[in-house]
């Protein structure tokens, strides 16, 4: 039983094998039908189209298949077929090798000028003769181009070399010739240039070129053309110059006419209103770079965008032979500041290095020349200017290309002297006191010389190293009170005046604004008015201060994105759920800044007693409410605010 059954199954997989097999074969003659089939089609539309010359191979049966003998025989009829021919052709060898090496001559001298021969891409009717350019020389060669289109591109440039049209004009030759090699059509703008280009040809060598440009006038000329008076401008010494153009060009600057002067003077204009805001965009860059890594609990060093702008010095390093770096202090939007001592007379100074930067190079030089000009005026008010700094020693000096700016040592900001001595809350009524004193007198000072700040907050009032005194630093934004920029971003946000946000025009009126927020800030450690956009930021000004007067929102160049028609507000909050924006009616204000100065300062600091303390808010809230008036002709000026009770000299 067991041998018959093994012979079954042996029987069965004998089986299954040659079905196997069948199936293979089945499937592998069809598969090579189809590969017949599709390879016979591919070579029969190549020998039907007018591209190609290959024969086509046909495939036949194994009957219908030449036998062996047949093949010999027609090899060898082949063979005595070709030497014939071999013979025959002999004979115009010669010639055809002549008409070959010309050909090629041709084609190597095209190749050789590629980058010099330009064809235009449109058809001629005419196909018999073209004029090529090669070497200089007019030739006549066949082409099926106009021979018009191709005379019109020549070999040489018309234009001075170097020139911004010579670039341009050889590019656009090259393009044209490149994509015509590839088969392509160039674009209407490059035949344009080119046929331009072959028109300035066109004339003739006896063209004349265009003159370079002359040398650019002084700029002691320019400005003297602008800002100065006839009379000075003929008295004054004249520096010498160098060149002959440069003494033309100053020539040409003394008559220049009315026109032009309004021109130049808009110019000039137009450039300090770009500095003016490319300072703000980066100040509000910087802040809220500054905010997200505070939110975020980062320790990184903010405003370094690129390290081969900032000046990293190291310690013992000698500057201007003059001073020695002893300890960074920090970097911020515009430079990084170090602690120096010099050399000479042992004191203390913060050196300030701008980063290499030409934008803020440039800004740095504005902000020089407006503390050079405080202090030219620092004689009219000596009491207030001693709380706004200015430069020392040497003023300014250039060390490894960066711009260097010299001030005294201070000790800190009001910001870090806030969280150092106001222990989570605001800063002791006395020393309040003091402080806020000396920024309106300085406010004052600023205002005599009429110069806008349009920068003032805690950060950029410095305390000096007694503890003593407060000075208003960093006039990188100080611009004069004349001056308007048209942007609704000017100062920082939460210092913002509303004439501002609303595009009315303002003064010196911001910075009273700036004061009394700041005032706040320093009394209580919380910021006065708060908000992620200008929109949000007046809608807690009307809750505080209350409603806008009617002349800013119908005057403001920005007063339709927060009112409407009828003056009533639109507040629009970027969180809510809806997205559409609320119409709030106008009305008193919900809490003043009395009721949250009371609710902040509750205690009597040591030694104050509570009804003194009492009063004490009540006349400092009037001291910020009249700072923050909404209308700007309202507002407190520096002088009014030093007569308020609040810094009533019996208290001291």
């Amino acid at each position: 039983r067991k041998v018959s059954s093994r012979s079954r199954s042996r029987s069965k997989d004998r089986e299954r094998v040659r079905g196997k097999d069948k199936r293979r074969r089945r499937d592998s003659d069809s598969s090579d039908s189809g590969r017949r089939k599709d390879r016979d089609g591919r070579r029969r539309q190549r020998a039907t189209s007018s591209s190609s010359s290959l024969r086509v191979r046909r495939w036949r049966s194994l009957e219908r298949r030449r036998s062996a003998d047949r093949r010999r025989s027609r090899d060898r009829e082949d063979r005595g077929r070709r030497k014939k021919k071999e013979k025959l052709e002999d004979s115009g060898s010669e010639e055809k090798n002549a008409k070959a090496n010309k050909n090629d001559d041709k084609i190597s001298k095209k190749d050789s000028n590629f980058d010099k021969e330009v064809i235009d891409v449109r058809a001629s009717t005419d196909k018999d003769e073209t004029v090529a350019v090669s070497n200089g020389n007019m030739t006549s060669r066949p082409s099926k181009f106009s021979p018009i289109e191709a005379h019109q591109v020549p070999l040489t440039n018309p234009y001075p070399k170097g020139s911004t049209e010579a670039l341009r004009l050889d590019a656009a030759r090259l393009e044209v010739a490149r994509l015509r090699a590839m088969g392509k059509m160039p674009p209407p703008h490059l035949m344009k240039e080119v046929a331009a280009g072959a028109k300035a040809a066109a004339i003739g060598p006896n063209t004349v070129q265009p003159k370079p440009k002359k040398a650019a006038p002084a700029p002691w000329m320019a400005a003297r053309a602008v800002f100065g008076k006839d009379g000075d401008a003929t008295k004054a010494s004249e520096p010498a110059t160098p060149t002959s153009d440069a003494k033309e060009s100053a020539k040409n600057i003394k008559k220049l006419g009315t026109t032009e002067l309004s021109e130049l003077s808009k110019s000039i204009a137009e450039e300090r209103k770009k500095l003016r805001l490319f300072v703000v965009k980066a100040k509000a860059d910087f802040e809220d770079r500054k905010e997200k890594a505070k939110a975020m609990h980062q320790t990184i060093q903010m405003g370094e965008t690129d390290e081969n702008e900032y000046y990293s010095a190291s310690v013992g390093e000698e500057m201007a032979s003059r001073y020695r770096v002893e300890v960074a202090i920090g970097r911020g939007v515009f430079s990084s500041v170090y602690h120096c001592k010099g050399l000479k007379d042992s004191k203390d100074y913060a050196i300030k290095l701008i980063r290499a930067n030409a934008m803020m190079r440039r800004c740095a030089d504005k902000e020089v020349e407006m503390y050079k000009r405080l202090e030219k005026v620092a004689g009219e008010d000596p009491e207030g200017f001693k709380h706004i700094i200015i430069l020392a020693d040497i003023q300014t000096f250039e060390h490894s290309g960066h711009l260097s700016l010299v001030f005294d040592l201070l000790k800190c900001d009001m910001r870090f002297a806030l969280q150092k001595y106001g222990m989570g809350g605001g800063l002791p009524l006395p020393t309040l006191q003091q402080y806020v004193r000396q920024i309106f007198l300085g406010l004052r000072a600023l205002r005599i010389a009429k110069v806008m700040h349009a920068d003032l907050k805690p950060d950029n009032l410095l305390m000096t190293l007694s503890k003593a005194e407060v000075k208003i630093c960093d006039f990188g934004s100080a611009m004069d009170a004349s001056e308007q920029v048209k942007t609704a971003y000017l100062q920082p946000r939460y210092y913002r005046a509303p004439e501002i946000m609303l595009g009315v025009p303002y003064d010196m009126g911001i910075d009273m604004w700036s004061a009394g927020t700041t005032v706040f800030e320093l009394s209580t450690g919380k910021i006065l008015f708060t908000g992620k956009t200008n929109n949000q930021m007046m809608g807690k000004m009307i809750s505080v201060v209350g409603k806008f007067p009617e002349r800013m929102w119908k005057v403001g160049e920005f007063a339709r994105k927060h009112f409407n028609e009828n003056g009533d507000f639109i507040s629009q909050d970027p969180d809510s759920i809806t997205g559409l924006p609320d119409v709030v009616q106008l009305s008193k204000p919900t809490r003043t800044v009395l009721n949250l100065l009371q609710a902040e300062l509750k205690h009597p600091n040591a030694g104050v007693e509570k009804k003194d303390h009492e009063k004490w808010v009540v006349q400092l809230a009037e001291l910020v409410s009249k700072c923050c008036v909404l209308d700007p002709q309202e507002r407190l000026k520096p002088a009014e605010a030093l007569e308020l009770a609040f810094f009533n000299a019996e208290r001291n």
